[in-house]
């Protein structure tokens, strides 16, 4: 019988470095399966989301219909090879997408590998509710959104339940990230596994932005309406924030004290409850209103123009009169163009 161990994040738990430390797995016990990204969460989703026409990974590149079920059937074909082959008899698969999925679609995910005669074993790693809001909003920006949540929820109960109360489920881990060996997701996956990690490189993804980096990507999020859906938008976009990554790292304002989210607290009981986990509630913070932080984020008289300036020049781009907005604005023009020019002959 294949052993499958399904990593299911949650978000904003080292899920990035740990698949790409996976994608370079040599091991003769484990193999990780190739679903032509480190994520799997787009092969996941596209195979047992009900909603999968919809998935917003597909929308922002642009795809169509026909296109997302012919990628839906190859992610199938490589799951019945690697799920029917004699070879490797434990199988690792990591992708945050399977804890939001539907009960009734886990349940279609359980039956899936039950079906091809596996045992199957999941991990997750959970984070304490104020650093995952925090985390979890500057990611929701990065990724495009202009909406500012009511109140941030790690949903430990819709993550986690339908896994514990099935019977199908062989064993089910719950990790705190707060209390991890050497204090890394790898070296406490690799370790929980018994998997040598003495070659292992580091990885590092997804750092923090800094307070003014967030804020120059939200207003570009903002102008991004008429750029939406199509693949050359989309990398753009990843080339663009990148570049302001690199150029805004130095601040040293926190996050906490300058944006006050609302955190919901309501799960952390079935943590300790169910898991043993205890993280400790601060309902007594100061909170904002969505609209203050709205405010917070679009006031850009913070931010370097000099900076900005700067990395305008760098990229050809003239910042003679305007404002930092239309700075911004045609700096990620620069990249559009680049992307869509054909690529010249030598």
């Amino acid at each position: 019988m294949k052993e499958v161990y399904l990593h299911i994040g949650m978000h904003k738990t080292g899920s990035s470095s740990l698949q790409e430390a996976l994608a370079c797995l040599s091991s003769n016990k484990f193999q990780y399966c190739d679903l032509m990204h480190p994520n799997h969460s787009m092969a996941f989703y596209t195979l047992f989301s009900k909603n999968h026409l919809n998935y917003h990974e597909w929308q922002k590149q642009g795809w169509g219909v026909d296109e997302i079920i012919q990628r839906r059937e190859e992610y199938l074909q490589i799951f019945n090879k690697h799920l029917g082959c004699s070879g490797n008899q434990k199988i690792i698969f990591s992708a945050e997408s399977i804890s939001l999925l539907k009960d009734d679609e886990k349940k279609d995910l359980i039956t899936f590998f039950k079906d091809h005669g596996c045992e199957i074993n999941i991990i997750c790693y959970v984070r304490d509710p104020l650093s995952f809001a925090y985390s979890s909003f500057q990611q929701d920006i990065k990724s495009g959104s202009i909406n500012i949540k009511e109140r941030y929820s790690p949903n430990y109960l819709l993550r986690i339940d339908e896994f514990k109360k099935n019977p199908l489920i062989n064993k089910l881990i719950v990790r705190n990230f707060n209390q991890l060996k050497d204090n890394n997701t790898v070296s406490d996956f690799f370790n929980l596994l018994g998997i040598d990690d003495s070659h292992k490189k580091d990885f590092f993804s997804n750092k923090s932005l800094s307070i003014s980096a967030l804020k120059i990507i939200f207003l570009l999020n903002k102008h991004l309406t008429k750029y939406l859906n199509n693949l050359n938008s989309y990398e753009s976009r990843l080339k663009f924030i990148n570049l302001i990554e690199k150029t805004f790292q130095q601040d040293d304002r926190k996050y906490r004290e300058y944006f006050c989210l609302n955190i919901d607290y309501g799960e952390v009981s079935y943590l300790r409850d169910q898991f043993s986990i205890n993280y400790k509630i601060n309902d007594k913070r100061k909170t904002d209103s969505v609209d203050n932080t709205l405010s917070r984020l679009e006031d850009l008289s913070d931010v370097d123009s000099a900076g900005l300036t700067n990395l305008a020049k760098d990229v050809g781009v003239e910042c003679t009169g305007g404002n930092p907005e239309s700075w911004i604005i045609s700096i990620y023009e620069f990249f559009l163009r680049i992307n869509e020019s054909p690529p010249t002959d030598s």
